[in-house]
């Protein structure tokens, strides 16, 4: 049991390490509403399917799927609520890891 508990452990780090690398991916993306720029939106970051980085070997590689939502909150001030799915199966379980933040435009 306590294996499978690592297992789980690692897995979920690993989830949650991905989710937070697309976060960045997103919100280091130009968003400059004076200019017309908004490289900050849904479309941009279509699903995408990817390794989950774990010490594996070759037969036992795990994907996990990355869902990106972008929300506008609000025009004045410009603000928009960035939220990223990460989800991954282990022994029968599907799992999800998210973590959202809340953006402004780039100054």
């Amino acid at each position: 049991m306590a294996a499978r508990r690592a297992e789980w452990s690692s897995f979920s780090m690993a989830a949650q390490s991905n989710a937070i690398k697309k976060m960045e991916d997103v919100v280091a993306s130009a968003w400059i509403p004076e200019y017309s720029v908004d490289h900050v939106t849904t479309n941009l970051f279509p699903t995408s399917t990817e390794r989950l980085y774990l010490p594996t070997q070759q037969t036992n590689v795990v994907l996990v799927t990355n869902f990106v939502s972008i929300t506008n909150l609000s025009t004045t001030p410009p603000l928009k609520m960035i939220r990223v799915d990460c989800v991954w199966s282990l022994m029968g379980g599907t799992y999800s890891n998210s973590v959202a933040c809340i953006r402004a435009p780039n100054l």
